[in-house]
C-alpha cells in the first residue's frame, strides 16, 4: 500500500520501519527527514524532522519505545531522538533551537532516555559523505557502524565515541563506503561485511579490533546491497549494480562465489539499488530494489526472478527495509515516495506467483477450446455453443484459431464485440 499521500513525488532514497510505532522514517532528499504523523488517517500526513536532503536513517525498535536516528547532507545534525510508545512524542536533540549541537545537547551531558547528538568523539569530521551510510548491528542495537570516505567508523554506545575499522594487508577503501553495509546477526554479532566505490568487497567475522579483510574472490562491480541469509550468517549475497551473487560461507579464506543474476536482464532491469531478505520455512525470499521495481527470488531456485508488488511503480527502488519484527516491508522510491506491505512474509507461500493476481501480477493464460466438426469439407447446419470461464476481474484477453488471432479484448467484452473479432479472422 502506497503510505506517502502528503510526499507522493518524494525522492525517497532511505528508509526504516519503527515496529513499536508502525510509523515509516524516510531520508528525502530536497525535503529533509520525514517520518509519519501519529495518528492520521491512513497514515499518510508526514512531519519533517530535518532539513536540507534528509540523511540515511535507523530506527532501534528492540524495546517498549523506540529510538530514531537522523541527519541532513554530509552528516549534519545526526541526532538520536527517543519517541514514546504511540510516536506522538518524539522531541528533537536540537532544544535551544539553533541548527548546532550544544555541548549541553550531547548524548554524553543529558539523562538517558533523552534525545540528544551523539558525541562522536574520535570521528574525522572531513571524513562525511554528502550521503553517509550507516547501520544498526541486528544482534546488539547498542552498535552501530558510519561509512565515510576513507574509513568505516564502529562505535559500541550509539555514537557517544567511535573507532576506525582497520583494514587488514594495507588494503584501503576507495571512493567511500558504500550502500551495500551488514552489520551484526543473530549467529555472530560481530560480523561485518561491507562494500566502496572502488570495486572493493571487505569482510570480518571476529569482534573488534580485529581487521576487516578484503575479499579478493569478489568478481563484481562496485558493491550496491548486501544481506546475510536469516538462519545462517555465513551465507551471503552481494549485488552490483547489475547482477547478484551468492556464497555459502563469506568466512572462508576464498569465498567461493555464485551467480544468481539469472534473468533479471530479461526482465528489463538496468541497476540494481537495494536488496533484502525474508525468512520463510524450508527456504528464504530474496528481493531486489531495481529501476524497474522490485523482483523476488527463492534461495531454493536461485536465478529465477519475478516481478514483486507490481502495483509499484517501475521506478528506482532505492532503499528497501523488512523489518521482521512485525512482518513489513517498506519500499523507498526515487520520485514516487515511500510504499508499504504488510504480513510481507505471507506473500511467499513456495510458489512463483506473488499476491492475488490480476490486482498485484500481470500474468498471461493459454485456454486451449476444442470445436466439435463433422464432416470435412460439408458444412455444418448444427450450431456449437461453448461457454469458457475465467476467473479475471480486469485485463484483456485474445482468442485463436490457427495461426491467427484476434485483438486483444477487455475481460467483460460485450458478445457481440468477441462475436465480431472472430468474424475478422
Amino acid at each position: 500500500n502506497g503510505t506517502t499521500q502528503g510526499i507522493f513525488i518524494g525522492e525517497e532514497h532511505g528508509g526504516d520501519h519503527d515496529a513499536v510505532t508502525d510509523h515509516i522514517i524516510c531520508g528525502s532528499q530536497d525535503t529533509a527527514t520525514v517520518e509519519q504523523w501519529p495518528g492520521a488517517p491512513s497514515f499518510t500526513t508526514w512531519r519533517s524532522v530535518n532539513l536540507g536532503d534528509g540523511g540515511f536513517v535507523l530506527v532501534d525498535d528492540t524495546g517498549a519505545t523506540s529510538i530514531r536516528f537522523s541527519s541532513f547532507q554530509n552528516f549534519n545534525l545526526f541526532q538520536m531522538r527517543h519517541c514514546d510508545a504511540t510516536g506522538a512524542t518524539c522531541p528533537g536533540a536540537d532544544v535551544n533551537g539553533n541548527f548546532t549541537a550544544d555541548a549541553g545537547e550531547l548524548c554524553s551531558a543529558v539523562a538517558a532516555g533523552t534525545s540528544c547528538f551523539p558525541d562522536l568523539t574520535g570521528f574525522t569530521a572531513a571524513d562525511v559523505q554528502f550521503y553517509t551510510p550507516l547501520a544498526l548491528n541486528a544482534a546488539n542495537s547498542m552498535r552501530l557502524v558510519i561509512g565515510g570516505q576513507t574509513t568505516l567508523w564502529e562505535s559500541g554506545n550509539r555514537g557517544v565515541s567511535v573507532t576506525a575499522v582497520p583494514l587488514a594487508g594495507g588494503a584501503a577503501i576507495f571512493g567511500g563506503v558504500s550502500r551495500a553495509l551488514v552489520y551484526g546477526h543473530t549467529g555472530n554479532a560481530n560480523v561485518l561485511l561491507f562494500g566502496d566505490l572502488g570495486l572493493q568487497l571487505f569482510v570480518r567475522t571476529t569482534a573488534a579490533p580485529a581487521a576487516a579483510s578484503l575479499v579478493a574472490s569478489w568478481p563484481g562491480l562496485d558493491p550496491t546491497a548486501a544481506v546475510l541469509a536469516p538462519g545462517d550468517w555465513k551465507i551471503a549475497y552481494v549485488a552490483d549494480s547489475v547482477s547478484v551473487y551468492r556464497t555459502v560461507d563469506i568466512s572462508a579464506g576464498t569465498p567461493v562465489w555464485e551467480d544468481v543474476t539469472g534473468n533479471l536482464g530479461r526482465l528489463g532491469v538496468n541497476s540494481i539499488r537495494s536488496m533484502e531478505i525474508i525468512a520463510k520455512t524450508g527456504f528464504d525470499v530474496l528481493l531486489v530494489g531495481t529501476d524497474v521495481g522490485v523482483f523476488a527470488m527463492y534461495s531454493t531456485a536461485p536465478g529465477i526472478w519475478t516481478p514483486f508488488g507490481t502495483t509499484l511503480p517501475q521506478t528506482l527502488a532505492f532503499d528497501m527495509v523488512y523489518d521482521s519484527a512485525d512482518d513489513v516491508l517498506v519500499v523507498a522510491m526515487l520520485g514516487r515516495g515511500v510504499w508499504k506491505l504488510s504480513n510481507a512474509a505471507d506473500s511467499f507461500d513456495g510458489n512463483f506467483i506473488f499476491g492475488a493476481a490480476p490486482s498485484d501480477l500481470t500474468f498471461e493464460l493459454s485456454k486451449p477450446v476444442g470445436v466439435s466438426t463433422t464432416t470435412p469439407g460439408v458444412l455444418s447446419t448444427t450450431a456449437e455453443v461453448q461457454v469458457v470461464t475465467i476467473g479475471a476481474t480486469g485485463g484483456t484477453f485474445t482468442l485463436s484459431l490457427g495461426s491467427a488471432t484476434t485483438q486483444r479484448l477487455a475481460v467483460g467484452s460485450q458478445a457481440t464485440v468477441v462475436k465480431a473479432a472472430l468474424e475478422a479472422l
